[in-house]
């Protein structure tokens, strides 16, 4: 009887996680007692949802978060916040140990973003005369943001004459980078020399709804495509905005949208027609990835990731009688799994396992005791932590199938 109350423990302990850091806090801005009141509340008092989180909290209600941030660095930013009136007076920071779990944005509250952050991004383009015009645009649809700029790169070239900027309507500066240059690189967080030719134009006064747009010609001597990284970035004085926040790599590390623009010799020299690109997006031709989701494909696809992948395990790991291999094959199927689904497989995960072989363990050694009673409620325990899991991987292979597309998409 000890050893069942320990494993119900266990079970409990394991699955009440809620994944902060031990070194941040959540920012927690509102709370609600229901849902609905949570989606209201979202919809209408937050501009930028990128890293919105709800957690329910020990005492029922639901915690509204904006983002993680440093312990050590809590105070200060939450009172320049306020300061700032960006945050409710009454926002705080709060540690994992506070919240029972965090509830699912995608399938518990219908998030209305008005914008999304790849839609103020916009790129044109013309070929004429052995020449592509093309303009980036971008419209600052978020009212807390005042500065920032646009950054173009083209990695087919280190020559700075092959591109000249034409219009710089509403930049106060534009700026033409070459391989001798050095810019800062978001992996390695420190500036670095540049690997291809980029153009950036930055403003330090961008109003609400106030539109920036460049444009540039560029010689496409010797090219039978063109090749270019588009991204947009918005500041204040405590955030920052990236556009888009998914997608491929530029050179420095952040994510852009990838145009490839593609020539037919009979019409390279002197094309009319004005081509736009929302978002700068172009399907690639290679064929699209197994584990990619297609929009159709959002719900039934992670479904059946899951089902092979932990039916596979739970199929191999009942056929096995020694104890002890038993666990052994069950956390190495758990983490090849996860591989497969290209998950993180965390302590809390190897443990999670643990707990429910042992419980099944424990339930069949009870039936063949005879003790009936003992043994349904540990396959009931066992069924429901298996459940949870079941849904937890579903949610995870969700979100890396749709970046898999999205990847695709964007000819990553």
């Amino acid at each position: 009887m000890k050893r069942l109350i320990l494993l119900i423990l266990l079970i409990t302990y394991s699955y009440s996680y809620v994944d902060i850091p031990s070194n941040k806090c959540a920012l927690i801005v509102a709370s609600r007692q229901t849902l609905d009141e949570v989606e209201s509340y979202i919809n209408t008092e937050i501009d930028n949802k990128t890293n919105v989180k709800v957690y329910q909290s020990n005492n029922g209600w639901y915690a509204i978060s904006i983002g993680l941030i440093p312990k050590n660095q809590a105070t200060q930013i939450i009172s320049n916040l306020k300061l700032d009136n960006s945050i409710p007076k009454d926002s705080f920071c709060a540690n994992a140990n506070r919240f029972e779990k965090e509830i699912n944005l995608d399938d518990d509250i219908l998030v209305k973003d008005n914008i999304d952050n790849s839609m103020p991004l916009q790129f044109d383009y013309q070929i004429k005369d052995n020449k592509i015009y093309i303009q980036t645009s971008v419209r600052n649809y978020f009212k807390k943001y005042y500065r920032g700029g646009i950054t173009i790169s083209f990695p087919q070239f280190t020559n700075k004459n092959r591109v000249k900027v034409i219009n710089k309507y509403g930049f106060e500066s534009v700026k033409k980078y070459s391989i001798y240059d050095k810019a800062y690189n978001n992996d390695v967080k420190e500036n670095k020399y540049l690997d291809y030719l980029m153009v950036e134009g930055w403003s330090d006064n961008w109003g609400y709804k106030d539109k920036k747009v460049l444009k540039l010609v560029i010689n496409s001597n010797n090219l039978d495509s063109l090749i270019i990284n588009i991204r947009a970035v918005l500041r204040n004085s405590y955030k920052t905005l990236y556009i888009p926040n998914d997608g491929p790599y530029d050179q420095q590390r952040f994510h852009s949208r990838k145009v490839i623009i593609k020539f037919r010799n009979q019409h390279k020299h002197d094309s009319k027609k004005l081509f736009r690109l929302n978002y700068g997006v172009n399907e690639c031709t290679k064929p699209k990835p197994a584990l990619a989701c297609s929009p159709s494909e959002e719900d039934s696809k992670p479904l059946a990731m899951c089902a092979i992948t932990m039916g596979g395990c739970s199929y191999i790991t009942k056929r096995i009688k020694d104890k002890n291999k038993k666990y052994l094959v069950s956390q190495a199927c758990a983490a090849y799994s996860a591989k497969l689904l290209e998950q993180k497989y965390t302590l809390n995960d190897a443990l999670g396992t643990f707990i429910i072989d042992a419980i099944d363990q424990e339930a069949d050694e009870q039936e063949q005791k005879g003790a009936d009673g003992i043994s349904i409620i540990l396959k009931v325990i066992s069924f429901s932590a298996k459940l949870s899991e079941f849904s937890n991987c579903v949610v995870k292979a969700k979100s890396m199938c749709k970046r898999k597309y999205q990847e695709w998409r964007n000819c990553y």
